[in-house]
């Protein structure tokens, strides 16, 4: 009696234990989620100012110092106070402004990709084939292409990373906007630096000497060396993260899959590029919402299993998403991503 007893306390003491862990783990969890969003607020608000700001300083230190318009007549037509050369100037660097600015606050703002309450597919799926989120509150099914995020603490499908910069997942839903944010910022800090560095030159064949320049210097040109610096730095990063991406598009996983060594089905690299960008190439460059052409049920191989069914001309489930020949086509047409 006496060993059963003390078998219970020891028993409900491990559970007393292991639950205060977990309530310890989600508090640690919650307070971390809280920094990481209070980071990501202010990175945003960092990113905007300083996209403004560049924008200022290229038109009032550059394009209007050196392209300016004195004729009034002009001045009225075009509604700028600049010539030919610096409308043109003016237009190409505020295209790349607004798709840059644009893109990042749908990157920043829309549905990465959270899951919503959906059916377990057990008639598709074989029972190891089904996991369910143990972090999630109501424990919902989890496709094996989702990930759970703790800072957002949802799980968010084909999760690639949380990006402080934006202040969200990067997810399959908002994924082409975070890359048109990184390309058309790349195009915007290369315009930027060529500005200001042409228009560094133009002051110094334009400075009778050499010490003028220094005495003659304001806070824009310091905000301007500043911006110079700070552009090439991006321009590093940025290859870093496009590399990144071009690499998980080539191998059809995200950053989260590859650190597993798991990819999804293999595509070419242009029907890759159709499901994150939509299937009208025309919009692939604009930021707006593509049409997706994925399924909640999609699996993760490792390379051992992809290389098998390569060689075996095995079947995929995922090649009955869009066969409407197949017997589990209407099934599939379900979870389709939409």
């Amino acid at each position: 009696m006496k060993e059963s007893e003390s078998y219970e306390d020891i028993s409900s003491s491990d559970d007393d234990d292991n639950e205060e862990t977990k309530n310890s783990n989600q508090g640690n969890n919650k307070q971390v989620s809280k920094c990481d969003i209070l980071l990501g607020r202010t990175l945003q608000v960092v990113t905007i100012v300083l996209l403004l700001l560049s924008n200022y300083i290229v038109y009032s230190l550059f394009l209007r110092r050196w392209f300016k318009e004195d004729r009034k007549f002009y001045l009225m037509i075009r509604g700028i106070e600049l010539d030919n050369t610096g409308t043109c100037l003016f237009i190409l660097y505020q295209t790349f402004f607004f798709l840059a600015i644009i893109s990042y606050f749908k990157a920043s703002l829309s549905d990465p990709g959270f899951l919503k309450n959906l059916k377990p597919p057990s008639e598709l799926l074989e029972e190891n084939q089904i996991i369910y989120c143990q972090k999630c509150p109501d424990k919902k099914w989890k496709p094996q292409r989702a990930h759970h995020c703790k800072t957002c603490q949802k799980c968010v499908f084909r999760m690639d990373h949380h990006c402080t910069w934006i202040n969200n997942c990067v997810g399959l839903k908002n994924q082409k906007y975070f890359i048109l944010f990184l390309v058309h910022c790349e195009i915007y800090c290369i315009l930027l630096i060529i500005y200001l560095v042409f228009s560094a030159v133009l002051l110094y064949q334009n400075t009778p000497k050499l010490f003028m320049l220094f005495i003659g210097m304001t806070w824009k040109h310091l905000v301007a060396i500043l911006f110079i610096v700070l552009s090439a730095l991006f321009i590093f990063l940025i290859n870093e993260f496009l590399s990144d991406q071009y690499d998980c598009l080539k191998t059809n996983q995200t950053t989260v899959e590859s650190y597993k060594e798991k990819f999804g089905r293999p595509y070419s690299f242009f029907n890759q590029l159709q499901l994150v960008f939509g299937q009208d190439q025309f919009y692939w460059l604009i930021p707006t919402k593509p049409k997706y052409n994925c399924n909640y049920l999609e699996l993760l191989y490792n390379g051992e299993e992809l290389a098998e069914m390569l060689q075996s001309n095995a079947d995929f489930i995922e090649d009955h998403f869009y066969n409407q020949q197949s017997e589990i086509y209407e099934a599939c047409r379900k979870y389709k991503v939409s």
